[in-house]
């Protein structure tokens, strides 16, 4: 097992975004997080990531407590987050940019990781020496993954990869997704496009308010009445 949630719980002041939820990420897995706005997701991938306090509960990725490690500590352990909104330096190059992800890992292997970043995005090789802030949101959003890819995580996380593209991009977006998992990536992904989720992922947990009401395989998920109902239309 890559990745073992027990218990967590998330809060912000005295509001419980997440509350005592419980799952697991086998590796090589794609798991999908869905659930409507505020259910807790965002907040499941930052506590994950390091970003925000773990209230309750423990997290072990590769047997580990990770607990305790700081964010930029577990990007090195293999534990990686592509926040939603992206985050890229705007001002910095698309290059600089993948350079910044690849800061955990041995300079030496800079360049095969970056070409094989660019075999997979070739239209940021293209590009590479334009400010990053010039790019579409869907070239943004491959910028980010591609960034996410140098750190060499064992596990990708995903927070709304689709926000804000247009379809034809979403679609082109999802089939880059696809092969990077191809090669042995483990995946955890936030997606407002449910349909898509389901079909790029293994399995699939539920949240509302803050907690776990289904955990199913993704296909019984697509024919669940609770999910077909409340996301897919």
């Amino acid at each position: 097992m890559l990745l073992d949630v027990k218990q967590l719980s998330v809060s912000y002041g005295g509001i419980h975004a997440v509350r005592e939820i419980s799952f697991h990420i086998n590796r090589g897995e794609r798991v999908t997080i869905i659930g409507a706005n505020g259910a807790g997701k965002s907040s499941t991938l930052k506590a994950l990531a390091g970003l925000v306090r773990i209230e309750k509960g423990t997290v072990l990725f590769n047997d580990k407590l990770i607990n305790a490690v700081p964010a930029f500590a577990r990007v090195s352990e293999g534990l990686c987050l592509v926040p939603e909104g992206r985050g890229i330096f705007q001002r910095m190059t698309i290059e600089e940019n993948l350079w910044m992800g690849a800061y955990s890992q041995p300079n030496g292997s800079l360049k095969q990781h970056l070409d094989q970043v660019y075999a997979i995005f070739p239209r940021l090789y293209e590009r590479r020496l334009q400010n990053a802030g010039t790019l579409s949101g869907g070239e943004q959003q491959m910028l980010a993954i591609g960034r996410a890819l140098l750190s060499q995580p064992q596990l990708l996380m995903l927070d709304e990869p689709s926000m804000g593209l247009a379809p034809q991009m979403v679609d082109h977006l999802f089939e880059i997704i696809g092969r990077v998992v191809e090669t042995g990536v483990s995946l955890l992904l936030i997606e407002q496009n449910a349909q898509l989720a389901l079909n790029l992922c293994d399995r699939a947990y539920v949240m509302d308010t803050g907690e776990i009401i289904l955990a199913e395989s993704a296909e019984a998920c697509l024919n669940h009445p609770l999910v077909q109902q409340a996301y897919l239309g």
